[in-house]
């Protein structure tokens, strides 16, 4: 069953009043491609939303209205001749963002360690008119990153304009029985990875002075959640250094934000279904984020329209944190 097949079920079924749980549960059954999935998934977040005029959308690297995908349209500023580096951009969250920075106008650089998967990602966005490269790359230690940096800079004409710290792992479990090699593992991903990506690109963003940092932290790292200590200390390590780099490197034209999102339905959280739907459930909004809408928070905080927002966490959450 291929995506579109899989939406005139999901509209089919709408219209009989099946449940949006069980319309996620169609999905599940028949993976696509990663594109192909968000689309789906969009169409059912779409059927818990109250309806609301179709605003077209607009070639990318337009001012306006800006999005490639159906039926969706998010205000934001102009990227063209911008030059963004996104970690972790092979699949989920990561590759939305990638696209919908394309699709603002922006040169993406998707960095990851599959070759195949960073190849789709660039593949899709090229097809829609965009441009993108991917960059292979590993992060687990400092020379890596430095490594990637350099790569980034060069595959970007000697630049790179914003930063899109993506990458990162999640492990759950009792503390006592976490290893330190996970323990090491997720600080070098989650915690050092981003800081020497930042030390590497920010100080030529602040020589030229303009640039725009953004990175991926979680809600688990607003409260105490069971089981995750470790991947939610690792994620509040980066909220600290998102204040502290828009302290550091504001004052020079670089705005360093976060975004914080809650529960959201990926390729790697696919297996988490009920995990999901049930932390989704204490919040507001009583369901998990797509890619997609987590990205548009990422493009928004990237793009000029957040001129004045630094050392910002934007919670995505659903509105788990405010109440």
């Amino acid at each position: 069953m291929d995506a579109q097949e899989l939406i005139n079920t999901v509209a089919l079924a709408m219209r009989r009043g099946v449940k949006v749980a069980e319309l996620r549960d169609t999905v599940y059954q028949h993976p696509t491609s990663t594109d192909a999935f968000n689309d789906v998934l969009a169409t059912i977040v779409r059927a818990d939303r109250p309806q609301t005029a179709h605003v077209p959308a607009v070639p990318p690297g337009s001012v306006g209205v800006a999005s490639g995908r159906k039926g969706a349209a998010v205000t934001t500023a102009s990227m063209t001749g911008k030059v963004a580096l996104v970690t972790g951009a092979t699949s989920g969250i990561g590759a939305a963002t990638a696209e919908t920075l394309a699709e603002c106008g922006a040169h993406v650089l998707v960095a990851g360690r599959d070759r195949g998967r960073g190849g789709a990602v660039v593949e899709a966005i090229r097809q829609r008119g965009g441009t993108a490269d991917f960059v292979a790359a590993d992060l687990l230690d400092a020379d890596s990153v430095r490594q990637l940096a350099r790569q980034a800079v060069e595959l970007g004409g000697g630049r790179v304009d914003i930063l899109v710290n993506g990458a990162g792992i999640y492990p759950f479990g009792p503390t006592e029985q976490t290893p330190q090699s996970e323990f090491d593992a997720v600080y070098a991903l989650n915690v050092k990875a981003p800081f020497y990506l930042v030390a590497e690109l920010a100080p030529a963003m602040a020589e030229r002075g303009s640039g725009a940092i953004v990175n991926v932290s979680t809600m688990a790292a607003a409260f105490g959640v069971s089981g995750m200590a470790l991947y939610g200390s690792s994620k509040a390590a980066v909220n600290l250094l998102t204040k502290a780099w828009a302290a550091e490197y504001g004052p020079r034209g670089v705005r360093v934000n976060a975004v914080q999102p809650g529960p959201t339905q990926t390729e790697g959280t696919a297996g988490m279904r009920e995990d999901l739907d049930t932390l989704a459930s204490q919040a507001p909004a009583g369901r998990p984020a797509t890619p997609r809408e987590i990205a548009e928070a990422i493009a928004y905080l990237a793009g000029d329209a957040a001129s004045f927002v630094h050392g910002v966490v934007l919670p995505v959450d659903g509105g788990r944190t405010a109440v």
